[in-house]
């Protein structure tokens, strides 16, 4: 009486076992099914399939246990044969998954998946009429999966990666090490040893187990996905920092323009000196020689000045034929050095463009003299410069 009321008591805690295993897995598959169609990666798409299988795989094994005796004579084998599939393939997708966050595609070629399936169908089908018992194909589960677990669990563990990818490893190691302890139990039963009675319920610790792998697989999973977006984001960053630079540049020659200014005396304090340039007879440059080689005069002015400053110093095109060079306070150039040099190099004509005279004015900014104040000043002695170039 006792016996049959432990075998009655031992098969409700199997059939719930089962049950609560398959509803963890059936949360953690929709899940998947979810997360993979709102962000359609291939990682989300590889261990859907993978928990997918695996409910699929349990499911058979609750049709067993419903179904108990009224089975016909294949219809068990069958049964545990598809769960012994599905769980095979969930074990090997699951490790496809991860081998995608440690750049291994090592272990499994999925592009000769179809041969790979095909192949397990005729061992599928072999093995349905060999004289194999439902408890070798539960062995050959057990050590199949136990041992692909803890490959997957050891490779590249003391790799530099990820904690939430550590996690996972150590997630799959600790399952190996359980169904490799499933085996060497059950292993007895094959010369008549005894059954261990804690088996018929064990599904309860392998459902925290694959629910806390299941966790992993999102995490990892999410945090690429933010990976992701972060990624996206300073790219987006760099093109707007890029867009800018380019809307503050001069397209013609390459210097800063008007936009830029406030910025840079921003950055140098307000404090130094301003050089007004303007080129003397720009338009009968251009009126008598033509836009191209006036366009080249403006050229070869900002290459010039590029030389002579070797970024100690704002360049700044304002317009047209006028320059502006910020020369900050703690640069090591003079700015009447600067000038001279800049007069000299210009006053010979050079291949395709002729000699350059300029009318400069120079003014100070500092905390007691505004960057308008300064520009008023060295535009009226600008002017003053040009007016007596033309007496």
């Amino acid at each position: 009486m006792d016996n049959n009321l432990d075998t009655v008591i031992n098969t409700i805690l199997n059939k719930w076992a089962v049950a609560i295993q398959i509803s963890i897995i059936l949360v953690i598959a929709i899940t998947f099914v979810a997360l993979w169609k709102k962000f359609p990666r291939k990682i989300a798409f590889i261990w859907m399939k993978a928990w997918l299988l695996n409910l699929f795989g349990l499911c058979a094994i609750f049709v067993v246990l419903i179904l108990a005796d009224k089975k016909a004579p294949y219809t068990s084998k069958t049964i545990y044969l598809t769960y012994a599939f599905c769980k095979v393939w969930y074990a090997l997708f699951l490790v496809k998954g991860l081998n995608h966050f440690l750049l291994d595609d090592s272990y499994l070629d999925f592009k000769k998946a179809i041969t790979w399936h095909f192949l397990g169908l005729v061992v599928f089908c072999l093995l349905l009429f060999l004289p194999f018992s439902t408890l070798h194909i539960q062995l050959f589960v057990y050590i199949f999966v136990g041992i692909t677990f803890m490959i997957a669990g050891l490779k590249h563990l003391r790799k530099h990666q990820n904690n939430y990818i550590k996690f996972l490893q150590l997630a799959l190691l600790f399952e190996g090490i359980t169904f490799l302890q499933h085996a060497f139990v059950l292993y007895p039963t094959l010369w008549g040893g005894s059954y261990p009675s804690y088996m018929t319920h064990v599904s309860f610790f392998d459902s925290v187990i694959e629910l806390i792998i299941g966790i992993s697989c999102l995490l990892a999973i999410v945090y690429e996905i933010i990976d992701e977006i972060q990624y996206s984001n300073n790219e987006m960053e760099k093109a707007q920092d890029s867009l800018r630079e380019l809307v503050d540049i001069d397209p013609l020659t390459g210097l800063w323009n008007r936009r830029k200014l406030p910025v840079y005396l921003d950055e140098i304090k307000h404090n130094g000196t301003l050089v007004y340039i303007d080129i003397n007879d720009f338009k009968v440059i251009n009126d008598t020689r033509g836009h191209n080689i006036g366009d080249l005069c403006l050229k070869r002015m900002a290459n010039c000045m590029k030389l002579l400053l070797n970024k100690q110093a704002g360049i700044f095109r304002l317009g047209g034929d006028e320059f502006l060079v910020v020369i900050p306070k703690n640069c090591t150039i003079e700015n009447e050095d600067f000038i001279n040099q800049l007069q000299t190099n210009l006053s010979y004509a050079s291949k395709r463009t002729p000699a350059l005279s300029m009318a400069i004015g120079t003014a100070e900014i500092n905390s007691e003299t505004s960057y308008n104040q300064a520009l008023e000043k060295a535009d009226t002695l600008m002017y003053r410069s040009k007016a007596k170039k033309k007496h």
